[in-house]
Parts: C-alpha cells; sequence; structure tokens
C-alpha cells in the first residue's frame, strides 16, 4: 500500500522537475570536488524534497530506506554507549548521507531510468574531470622538478581542486567502468551520445588511472571486473573490444616507464617488521602492508575487550587510540589518528559483533532483492571489497560515494512510473 505525502511549497510540475534533476546533476558530478560543494549540494536536495516535491512512502520503499542506512541507525543506537558525544555526534552528522539519499531518491515518483541517464552522465563526467586535472597538476610538476612521483598514488590526487584519498578516486574509477562498461551491454544506462567506442575508450582511460593511483586491492578488482566482462560478452565485437583494451593496457604497464616502475615497485613491496614496539623516529618507513597489520592487531585489542556491543559511536577512535599506545604503537598512537582501515573491523570497535552482523546482514539484503542488476552486484562488489582495507563509511567521501552510487544502481533500473515530478 502506498502513500503520498503533501508538500508545503506548491510548484509547478516544470520546477519540480528541473530541481531535482539538476541539483541530481550536480551532486553527481561534484562528487570528486570538495567535499563543502556536495555537502551543500545535498542539503539542498534534502530541503526542496521535503519543502517542494511529492513523495511515495509504502513498506518496500520503508525497507529499501533501511538497507542503505543501517549505518547511520547503529550509531543513533551507538550514542547509549558513547562517552565522547562531541566526536559522536560529528559522526552522526557524516553518515546522515546514508539514510538522505535512499530516503530521498526511493521516494520521489519519477521516471527512474530516464533521469538516471543524465546522473550516471553527470558523475563520469565529473570523475573524467577530476582525473583530468590530476594528471594536469603532475605533468606541470613533473615539469618543475622532473620527478615521475608525481604520477602515482596520494601524490597524483593532491591538488587544489582535488584533495581525495587514492582510494576513493579508484572506487569512482572503477564505478564508472561499471556503468559505462553496462551501459556497452545494454545500451540503456547513458544517454545515446555514449557511443560504444567512446564508452570503451574512456573505459581504458579509467582503467589506467586506477593502475597510476596505486591501490592494491583495486587492482585486483579492476582485473577481476574485466574477467567478468570478458565471459559476459556474447556480442563478438564487444569481446574484440576488450581484448583490444587488455592489450592496451599491457602495452601501457610495459613501455610507460613511470606507470611500469612505480607497479613494480608496489607488487614488490615486502611487508617490513612489525611497527608495533617501534620507535617511529629511528625505524625505517613502513609499506601499507605491515602498518595495517599492526592497526588490525590494535583493533582486534579493542574488539575482545568489548565483543557484543563495541565502544559506541564516539568512542571508537579514542579506544583505538589507546589500544596503540598499551602496544606501544607510537606511530599511531603519538604523532597520527588511524581508524581500524578496515570497515569490517571499524564497525566490529564502533558497535561489536552485533553491530557486525546486523551490518552484513543488511548488506546481503539489500542484495538479495537486486540478483539480475549486474551494475549493483558489481558495485557493490568493488566497495565491500575495498573495504577490507579501507574504513570507507569514516570518511564523508567514503560515505557519499557509496551511498551514490549504490542508490543510483539500485533506483536506475526501476520500472517507470505513471506520476512524475
Amino acid at each position: 500500500m502506498q502513500q503520498q505525502s503533501f508538500v508545503f511549497i506548491n510548484l509547478t510540475t516544470w520546477w519540480q522537475q528541473q530541481l531535482f534533476r539538476w541539483l541530481s546533476f550536480a551532486i553527481a558530478f561534484s562528487i570528486p570536488f570538495p567535499v563543502g560543494i556536495n555537502s551543500t549540494l545535498s542539503i539542498l536536495l534534502a530541503l526542496v524534497w521535503l519543502a517542494a516535491l511529492p513523495k511515495i512512502f509504502s513498506r518496500q520503499i520503508i525497507a529499501e530506506v533501511l538497507k542503505w542506512s543501517c549505518v547511520f541507525l547503529l550509531a543513533l543506537f551507538g550514542l547509549l554507549l558513547t562517552s565522547n558525544f562531541s566526536e559522536a555526534f560529528f559522526r552522526i552528522q557524516q553518515k546522515v548521507l546514508l539514510l538522505l539519499i535512499p530516503l530521498v531518491y526511493f521516494t520521489v515518483p519519477v521516471d527512474w531510468l530516464k533521469e538516471s541517464k543524465g546522473i550516471f552522465a553527470s558523475l563520469i563526467f565529473g570523475v573524467l574531470l577530476a582525473c583530468v586535472v590530476c594528471l594536469a597538476v603532475a605533468f606541470s610538476r613533473y615539469a618543475a622538478t622532473g620527478s615521475s612521483t608525481f604520477f602515482f598514488s596520494r601524490e597524483l590526487v593532491e591538488s587544489t581542486v582535488i584533495d581525495l584519498y587514492p582510494y576513493v578516486l579508484a572506487v569512482l574509477c572503477l564505478g564508472s567502468i561499471v556503468i559505462l562498461a553496462e551501459h556497452v551491454f545494454t545500451k540503456c544506462v547513458l544517454p545515446d551520445f555514449f557511443s560504444t567506442l567512446s564508452s570503451m575508450l574512456t573505459i581504458l582511460f579509467l582503467a589506467v588511472m586506477v593502475l597510476l593511483l596505486g591501490v592494491k586491492q583495486l587492482w585486483i578488482a579492476l582485473v577481476v571486473l574485466m574477467a567478468v566482462y570478458t565471459v559476459r560478452a556474447k556480442s563478438r565485437r564487444i569481446y574484440v573490444a576488450l581484448v583490444i583494451m587488455f592489450t592496451c593496457l599491457a602495452i601501457a604497464v610495459s613501455t610507460f616507464p613511470v606507470l611500469k616502475g612505480r607497479i613494480i615497485e608496489a607488487l614488490s613491496e615486502q611487508s617490513k617488521e612489525n611497527p608495533l614496539n617501534d620507535n617511529p623516529e629511528t625505524g625505517k618507513p613502513l609499506n601499507g602492508v605491515a602498518l595495517r597489520r599492526a592497526i588490525w592487531v590494535c583493533a582486534m585489542d579493542v574488539v575482545k575487550e568489548n565483543p557484543l556491543l563495541g565502544v559506541g559511536t564516539g568512542d571508537g577512535q579514542d579506544a583505538l587510540q589507546k589500544a596503540y599506545l598499551n602496544r606501544n604503537f607510537v606511530l599511531a598512537g603519538k604523532y597520527n589518528r588511524f581508524n581500524a582501515h578496515n570497515q569490517y573491523l571499524q564497525v566490529a570497535v564502533n558497535f561489536g559483533l552485533i553491530g557486525l552482523v546486523v551490518w552484513l546482514w543488511a548488506m546481503v539484503w539489500l542484495m538479495r532483492g537486486h540478483w539480475q542488476n549486474w551494475m549493483l552486484l558489481s558495485l557493490m562488489g568493488v566497495l565491500l571489497f575495498s573495504m577490507l582495507t579501507e574504513s570507507m563509511l569514516e570518511t564523508n567521501k567514503g560515505v557519499l560515494a557509496f551511498s551514490f552510487l549504490t542508490v543510483m544502481a539500485a533506483w536506475g533500473f526501476r520500472s517507470p512510473v505513471t506520476s512524475k515530478t
């Protein structure tokens, strides 16, 4: 049973449609750019939705919203356990998009398939612009210094316009690859000006960016995605295009000195000594593997001390800092404030094993109703895999990327409705 809510501000259908559409386009385009832009646009969309857009609620819609907002709801429950309320309220504000994005998009009665094409296109254009800006800055720094380090990993994303964690931009690149690949297969995901050739060339460019960004687990995700799409390719033309793309990537890796050297360097990194009980002022620089192992050991200490319900929404970082110092992990306890660098561990730290089970159940429940939606399943696979080494939902950009990509993938493939904004 559906129930349509009233609006506080009466606008014509044309104005409702335009406000919803262009705010959605702007949010999608701005995801790779400074967080203040995304937050302002998201707040505007929420206010327009609340005041001026018709809304339809049903049990099914409410269930959908609950799936996506599970971590936000856990954070609200975690207020009962927390002692650091200032940090807790910050974490709740950080995660509110997990509730707002599905609530807005699942309740507005629009032609989802039609509107999603423009939103997906805006997202891809925003990611492409961010990548171009990163490369332009890297080339300018290379010209000034002669150093190739600016083409790889953290150095590639540091600029006055783009300031992202490498894994977030890599996730956005992989998300765009999934959208483009689904369009190549179905011809109904993006506007018509995205031809098969232009889509494949864009996929190739984004794949190179994923390699340059240096996030090894997302290299694995890229290879798995390409293998899946190769198996799915029923058209000989698409299969040949994928083979050509693989060949171009192999040639790029083998001939481009910066790319080849950095990939070899990353893959050949050996795990250095465990940094626990080390002095960072005299010790050797740590690679990502050793650092994360040490963080995970300390995070497990917190989980063992608070196994069922965790430490609460606002006390997670404080508990980790204490665990770092208890292990004499000086680099983390004294000089940095590292999160758990694993979303599953992070949920267990904050909300206990019960919270972890609830969240994982919600993710399975989320995918259960979309087994035929290859886009959503692929995106969820990439995002959940990336969370093995990153606490994605502990950053504003990570929350926005997760909620927007997955909600759009589910939202864009609903059946059109007759009542449109």
